[in-house]
């Protein structure tokens, strides 16, 4: 005959709230203070063709520099960015350098960011 056992079940509950709710704290402080988010767009000419290899860096709002990529060859772009402001710089040789200022707290499109030729 198998005796139940009040006690340890209750132990064994339990723990296991307190591993799950401290996973959850966990995770909830992760995603307000160290989230890693992305930031995606797409970069165009002034006819609205993508533009591939357009160097985009992130500058803090400090201005030190964070990370960069190059766009593919639609023009688009993905670049992961914590919770922060930062300044991108969009860059191409023959193309006019854009910038654009702004806050992460989530995944964000950026939309379109459209290079002018330089004269």
């Amino acid at each position: 005959m198998v005796r139940f056992n009040a006690k340890l079940l209750m132990q064994t509950v339990l723990l296991m709230v307190i591993t799950f709710g401290l996973f959850s704290i966990s995770e909830m402080v992760n995603k307000v203070f160290c989230a890693t988010w992305s930031v995606y767009g797409t970069v165009v000419d002034e006819r609205g063709i993508g533009l591939s290899d357009v160097l985009v860096e992130a500058y803090s709002s400090n201005g030190a520099f964070i990370d960069s990529t190059r766009t593919q060859s639609d023009g688009y772009f993905m670049l992961p960015l914590e919770n922060g402001s930062y300044r991108l710089c969009f860059s191409k040789p023959g193309y006019v350098k854009v910038e654009k200022s702004l806050t992460v707290r989530s995944n964000m499109n950026i939309s379109t960011i459209v290079l002018s030729r330089a004269i």
